[in-house]
């Protein structure tokens, strides 16, 4: 495997192979984003049927900027919705009907149901700023009146091509 470690973070770009099945996001963030907003769509299910809904999270070591992202969103004014976060998750009948398991997994090509990424382990070359500009907008989010790209991926382009030659400068350095 070319790539094998812990997503550092959420403004990580996504590799064009992953836009299909993970919500044609270009960062990590937006593949979150479309991944807990199914795990919510979920909840509001259970609590229509069950009038409550456990969305529970797995213990797991990750990039603390992920952990801290989601969080975030986490943060429901729906008393119906309760986060658990466990070691492994028991399965009882009465919690289960209420219960969505969510799994963190590395970017598959095929996205498992309540899973959300936090991990690259393919082989493919880590995709760049650079790149996404190059590619063109994912598919499924391009707009016939949306300017390409978007000024801000620009300047994450130039930071990106700035940090890479600082870093250049101090290994020619040492």
């Amino acid at each position: 495997m070319k790539r094998h470690r812990f997503i550092t973070n959420v403004d990580e770009c996504v590799n064009p192979i992953y836009h299909k099945e993970w919500g044609y996001p270009v960062t990590v963030k937006d593949s979150i984003e479309f991944c807990f907003q199914r795990i919510v769509d979920a909840a509001y299910k259970k609590i229509s049927k069950y009038n409550l809904a456990f969305i529970i999270f797995e213990k797991r070591e990750m990039s603390k900027h992920i952990i801290h992202f989601i969080q975030n969103m986490c943060n429901f004014n729906n008393p119906n919705i309760k986060i658990i976060v466990e070691d492994t998750y028991d399965s009882d009948d009465e919690y289960e009907k209420r219960a969505i398991p969510v799994k963190f997994v590395s970017f598959t090509p095929n996205r498992p149901k309540y899973a959300i990424p936090y991990h690259w382990n393919d082989d493919e070359q880590d995709w760049t700023w650079k790149d996404v500009i190059s590619y063109g907008p994912p598919s499924g989010s391009s707009s016939s009146t949306s300017i390409w790209p978007p000024l801000e991926y620009k300047i994450k382009a130039q930071k990106e091509l700035i940090r890479k030659l600082e870093k250049r400068n101090i290994q020619l350095s040492k």
